[in-house]
């Protein structure tokens, strides 16, 4: 993956100083990441935030006062193009599923190498969103918990039954030339079906997709 010609900005949001130290030290090794700020609690990321203006903010789940999710929730509701990963020790399925409710983008495990933490950052900025293949199948369980269908507040509603089912087939990892052979179409007919559903949904890759129509209950979650 070729890393991006201009600097990403980052801010940390987590309560132990040790790791926001370890994670600043690790991230502005990178030539093209820059960490511009660090904060240990949700009121100072949301004013940081407005201040510094960061591409990405990494933020812990248990902070004290406001929540990292509750701050995502605020974060995202003012400054929706700041991109809000949460890099937790959690890995269940509730708190991945909450992260994404909350409006984030990603979630990272604080388990990751440091090379794949770095990765996932330049992944996130190239698809719009990130979730590791780790991550996937237990956000889909979550949803899945929640029972299926399409609510009624889903901005993405007039996607058609078909681009439903496209983005179904993304969902289980396949590519554009085996989904055509899973419905039937030619793999044109799946490029143009996903393009018309990215334009629809707002987002730019494939990942990104999953991500909203997980979020917002549009996918068809039965095996």
């Amino acid at each position: 993956m070729s890393p991006p010609t201009k600097k990403i900005r980052i801010l940390i949001a987590d309560d132990h100083e040790m790791l926001r130290d370890g994670l600043r030290d690790i991230l502005d090794d990178q030539k093209d990441l820059q960490v511009v700020g660090s904060v240990g609690n949700g009121e100072d990321c949301l004013r940081e935030a407005k201040q510094l203006k960061p591409d990405v903010v990494l933020m812990d789940i248990k902070m004290p006062g406001r929540s990292g999710l509750e701050t995502t929730r605020l974060l995202k509701a003012d400054m929706p193009n700041v991109k809000v990963v949460i890099v937790s020790t959690y890995e269940d399925e509730k708190h991945i599923l909450d992260a994404f409710r909350a409006g984030a983008d990603g979630y990272i495990p604080k388990t990751f190498p440091t090379a794949k933490m770095v990765e996932s950052i330049y992944k996130l900025q190239q698809d719009g969103a990130l979730v590791p293949e780790s991550v996937l199948p237990k956000l889909i369980r979550g949803v899945r918990a929640l029972g299926g269908g399409v609510p009624p507040e889903f901005g993405g509603a007039d996607l058609t039954e078909t681009e439903i089912q496209v983005l179904d087939q993304v969902k289980k990892g396949l590519q554009n030339k085996q989904i055509g052979v899973e419905l039937g179409v030619s793999e044109k007919t799946v490029r143009n079906h996903l393009n018309n559903a990215f334009q629809k949904m707002g987002v730019k890759s494939r990942t990104e997709a999953i991500v909203k129509a997980l979020q917002k209950g549009i996918l068809a979650l039965e095996e």
